[in-house]
């Protein structure tokens, strides 16, 4: 029997980042075909999908995935994962609760093998502001930063003096991935708009100085058992343009740079930010950290514990930059999964 017949392919869940996610198992069960793919529905439903039905879903990031023929694996998420067995999930979600150590939890407590990090660190990667704590002690920069509901007392007034004591700010979820809901303020008509439009809103924001430089991200992951950061990219804008949904996904305004064009000196410190990242937050596996590159440094701004794995994604692109293919690192990923309760 495949090794990779003993793996389950884990996509979809219900966050806004689902999409993303079947883009990413769509890339990854190309390179395991014999894996069991099962895609978690947004209505909380587990399904077993057939690997050609994944690869024939076209226009990934503009069509939700809604396979046919499907057999049930479970009503939920809690009721699939006592129909693991002695497999290995393999998760490749995004964003909500399949990155922010809410089924991490689930399969820690039925101790069922599963990649990238624990359900703590993955919970406080995805908090920024928690996150920030914890990478803190290692001496990196941080932007200024507001945290606030758009209902919270006063935040009007809160807000527009944040964002005139800094000039232009970054306006992100607090707890989820920042493509969705990325908003760039710049005045004060510009922060009363945004709590208009998201007056209805009861998700927690984080409001950060924009800080200006070069956008970097850089991943790191266990390879032969060591920690090993991979070659920084950086994302080049056009004028005015945001790397938001439609750039990240859609290559629109901006272009992606593997290797980033780095003095050595550069490329060294930015990985440095990395690992600092990753080590401090408890990540395990594999991540990838975001930064701004300026004069003063290098700012610190998030750590994906779950990042993308699209064809087009930063991790597969660095990954090819380090001469590891694809599916070594994958077949190394598995490996950590299996032993990450001896």
């Amino acid at each position: 029997m495949s090794e990779h017949s003993k793996i389950i392919l884990l996509f979809g869940g219900t966050s806004s980042e689902r999409r993303v996610s079947v883009a990413s198992a769509k890339h990854l069960s190309a390179q395991i075909p014999a894996a069991d793919l099962w895609y978690w529905s947004p209505s909380g439903e587990v399904l077993s999908v057939q690997a050609s039905i994944l690869a024939s879903h076209d226009n990934v990031f503009d069509t939700d995935f809604n396979p046919e023929k499907s057999d049930l694996i479970g009503e939920t998420i809690d009721h699939a994962t006592r129909a693991v067995g002695g497999r290995v999930v393999f998760l490749a979600l995004h964003g909500g609760d399949g990155e922010n150590g809410t089924l991490q939890k689930k399969l820690e407590d039925r101790k069922i093998p599963f990649t990238a990090s624990s359900s703590a660190a993955s919970a406080l990667a995805m908090d920024k502001a928690k996150s920030k704590d914890a990478v803190r002690p290692c001496g990196l920069l941080m932007a200024k930063q507001l945290l606030f509901t758009a209902n919270d007392q006063g935040i009007g007034e809160a807000l527009c003096k944040f964002q005139v004591s800094v000039k232009n700010i970054v306006i992100k979820p607090s707890c989820d991935g920042s493509s969705k809901g990325l908003a760039f303020v710049g005045s004060s008509a510009e922060c009363e708009a945004w709590l208009q439009s998201n007056k209805q809103s009861k998700d927690h924001w984080i409001a950060e100085e924009r800080i200006n430089g070069r956008e970097l991200t850089v991943g790191v992951i266990t390879h032969n058992g060591c920690l090993m950061v991979l070659p920084p990219s950086e994302v080049v804008l056009e004028r005015n343009a945001t790397f938001d949904f439609q750039a990240k996904y859609h290559g629109v305004g901006n272009k992606e740079i593997t290797p980033a064009e780095l003095s050595p000196r550069e490329s060294a410190a930015a990985q440095s930010v990395s690992i600092l990242a990753h080590t401090a937050i408890g990540c395990f596996g594999y991540s990838r950290t975001d930064m701004i590159m300026t004069n003063s440094g290098m700012y610190f701004l998030e750590t994906n514990t779950l990042p993308g794995m699209t064809l087009a994604s930063f991790m597969p692109q660095q990954l090819r930059a380090a001469g590891i293919a694809f599916k070594d690192f994958i077949d190394n990923q598995v490996s950590l999964a299996r032993a990450r309760y001896l």
